[in-house]
């Protein structure tokens, strides 16, 4: 999932250029978005069930309609809430706010912080997407791999000490060429996940296979290859 991070003063058009943002995505995937309310309070509608429910003590609530659902979630961790996306399968969160989170970010206004871009146009975040930062679950990565007919999952994840760089990269990308074509696999994730919101560099590996055993060996293989 790219994470498309957009930050600026209030006042500075970051809600009209996402709007417009999201307009373009929305071809191409799966598009989520998060908004940093800051020290605003957003009350729920007085009376309602699901109101009700949430100050009786529920975590999350979530009320459905004809046409949607609408999810409470008793958290302001923003890990929790790109968790949510990314295991929804959305392949562009787009964030707004959190300006002193180290994301690569396009910033609005006259914001004085490290960014990919300056008061961009939305045809430059498009042409930009690759140099967004990455964030993974394992469950999203499952949904990236898709549907298929038969399978086990096997995947582990944790902590990469080492400095990233483009070997890194590479390697996971040669993993998933090699192991993709073995006989027995379905489908193969190999990412790592630069240190943004956690302490250090993480590691993902998802496998589908026809065994067990076939998943193991596959995990194995990539530990190895990524030293971990």
């Amino acid at each position: 999932m790219k994470v498309i991070h957009i930050a600026g003063w209030s006042g500075s058009g970051k809600t009209t250029f996402i709007l417009d943002l999201v307009s373009a995505l929305a071809p191409f995937g799966k598009v989520g978005t998060i908004k940093h309310i800051g020290d605003h309070i957003c009350d729920l509608p007085a009376g309602k069930d699901t109101s009700r429910h949430y100050d009786a003590g529920a975590s999350i609530v979530t009320g459905i309609d004809l046409e949607k659902s609408m999810i409470t979630h008793r958290t302001i961790s923003l890990v929790a809430a790109l968790d949510t996306l990314s295991d929804a399968g959305v392949e562009f969160a787009v964030v707004e706010g959190f300006k002193n989170i180290p994301f690569q970010k396009a910033v609005m206004g006259d914001l004085d912080v490290p960014s990919l871009i300056k008061n961009p146009r939305v045809e430059e975040i498009i042409q930009l997407l690759p140099s967004f930062d990455d964030y993974y679950t394992i469950s999203g990565l499952v949904r990236e791999i898709g549907e298929v007919p038969w399978g086990v999952i096997s995947s582990i994840t944790g902590n990469i000490q080492d400095t990233l760089s483009p070997a890194l990269s590479k390697i996971c990308s040669n993993l998933e060429d090699e192991i993709g074509r073995w006989e027995g696999v379905a489908g193969i994730r190999v990412k790592v996940q630069k240190a943004i919101l956690h302490e250090h560099h993480r590691y993902f590996i998802i496998v589908i296979t026809e065994t067990g055993m076939i998943g193991i060996t596959a995990l194995n293989r990539c530990m190895a290859a990524l030293q971990v």
